[in-house]
């Protein structure tokens, strides 16, 4: 979105602070989401553990503790036959436990529901991993490992409490392990996590955009509404002006001419102090007029061409004696156009008298029109001194002018008339020196019978 100026209105998504406000939403979103899930998946795991450490001590519970020297390596395979195997096969069913298992303390295992996994007589698997829990256990307090991944898949979770023995000291654990299935709800938990941030994002960046929209319609507005605020007291001003001052400068001026036909002698002074001074304030307050009013005339068609050549033939003055060459340079013969034809020829001698005056006298003026399919481009290039790139931007604004003796408003006007005809007017540095002033006017506002002969010219 644009300024009135021309100047690229600021957006917020360029703000440096909405960059860092999205930032630190963005991680305050996945912040709380993880601390969440964390959270959630550390109640878990610890009801998790309770449960397997409360089902640990049922089991051991369940082993008669006058027969567990029976329980032996060497009565492994009559074991399965055991009444205490049958007892923790039912406990398992019931609690929907993976696997229970009575073990020795130096890690032979002596009774177990999967026998198959976990061979009566040999090592426990996992007596390396799960030592530390062991030893606690043997010590007389149930324990539980943590999560870790099974060799079939999945994950497991086990539970270890001591089995009462007649001397007091526990030295036989049983150990309770069950599959973490709900793991996998957690891990639906961490991707509805993901999308829900995603979501979130998404829509936090559409509120962004939808925000950085609606600040640039309240600043076009806002524009809209200083811009109609500005006419409306430059109309109220000019009216007064037109009144007070249009009066006095002509009975000033009139009583110049009669001074000089009374005072021949002095007629070039009398020019340069009054005429000449009167003229200029009559040109600016015109200038005020026409900003301030901008009134409506009758939309003709008309040609390009023949208006841009009736302005250059209007500027040029033979009395300068060649020292500025202005060169017509006509992609086309003829270029029809629907528009207010003197608004239009009041653009084109402004442009071409800002180009002359920035010239100072002596220069090189080029006056160029062209077509593509949808647009006539009209430049005007001279070799003048230039404009600083600093006022480039600025040019087009209302009262601003880098001559002391302009009154800020000829540009102003030639761009408001521009676009009135759905135009573009543009103003840059020539290639090596000078300023170029570029009009884009709609080949669909012109009418029929156009031509492509070229028609070039010198003046």
């Amino acid at each position: 979105m644009d300024g009135r100026d021309g100047s690229p209105a600021r957006s917020l998504l360029t703000e440096r602070w909405m960059t860092a406000a999205i930032v630190v939403i963005t991680l305050l979103f996945l912040s709380i989401n993880w601390y969440y899930y964390n959270k959630i998946r550390s109640a878990l795991d610890d009801e998790f553990s309770i449960r397997l450490r409360a089902l640990a001590s049922l089991a051991a519970a369940s082993i008669d503790p006058d027969r567990v020297e029976t329980l032996s390596p060497e009565l492994a395979g009559f074991g399965a036959q055991d009444s205490s195997v049958a007892a923790l096969d039912a406990l398992a069913f019931e609690y929907d436990l993976a696997n229970i298992q009575v073990l020795r303390e130096d890690g032979i295992v002596l009774l177990t529901t999967r026998p198959d996994l976990f061979p009566p007589g040999e090592l426990y698997p996992l007596w390396n991993m799960d030592h530390k829990e062991i030893l606690r256990a043997l010590d007389g307090t149930p324990s539980s490992t943590g999560l870790y991944e099974s060799p079939g898949g999945g994950y497991i979770k086990a539970g270890y409490a001591p089995v009462a023995s007649a001397s007091g000291k526990a030295s036989i654990v049983v150990a309770a392990e069950a599959n973490a299935d709900f793991l996998q709800g957690m891990s639906g938990l961490r991707a509805l996590l993901i999308v829900a941030t995603t979501m979130s994002l998404t829509g936090l960046a559409i509120f962004v955009w939808l925000v950085s929209k609606a600040t640039g319609s309240l600043i076009r507005t806002r524009e809209s509404l200083m811009h109609a605020e500005t006419l409306a007291s430059m109309g109220r001003m000019a009216a007064g002006i037109a009144h007070e001052v249009r009066n006095p400068l002509f009975i000033i001026r009139s009583s110049a001419e009669n001074l000089r036909k009374e005072h021949p002698g002095d007629a070039e002074e009398i020019d340069e102090y009054i005429i000449d001074e009167v003229d200029r304030l009559n040109g600016i307050l015109t200038d005020y007029l026409l900003f301030a009013k901008n009134e409506s005339t009758s939309v003709i068609e008309t040609d390009l061409v023949r208006l841009l050549d009736r302005s250059v033939r209007l500027v040029s003055d033979p009395g300068r004696d060649g020292k500025i060459a202005i060169e017509t340079q006509f992609a086309v013969a003829a270029a029809p156009f629907e528009g207010e034809e003197k608004k239009l020829q009041q653009v084109f001698l402004n442009l071409l008298l800002n180009a002359i005056q920035a010239m100072e006298g002596s220069g090189n003026l080029s006056v160029s029109l062209s077509r593509s399919k949808s647009d006539y481009t009209l430049e005007f290039a001279d070799n003048g001194p230039g404009i600083p790139e600093r006022d480039l931007e600025r040019v087009f604004e209302p009262f601003y002018t880098t001559r002391p003796s302009g009154s800020g408003l000829g540009l102003a006007i030639a761009r408001r008339v521009v676009e009135d005809h759905n135009g573009e007017i543009s103003i840059a540095a020539g290639k090596y020196e000078g300023t170029v002033v570029t009009v884009k006017l709609p080949v669909d506002r012109a009418g029929s019978g156009d031509t492509d002969e070229p028609s070039t010219g010198n003046r």
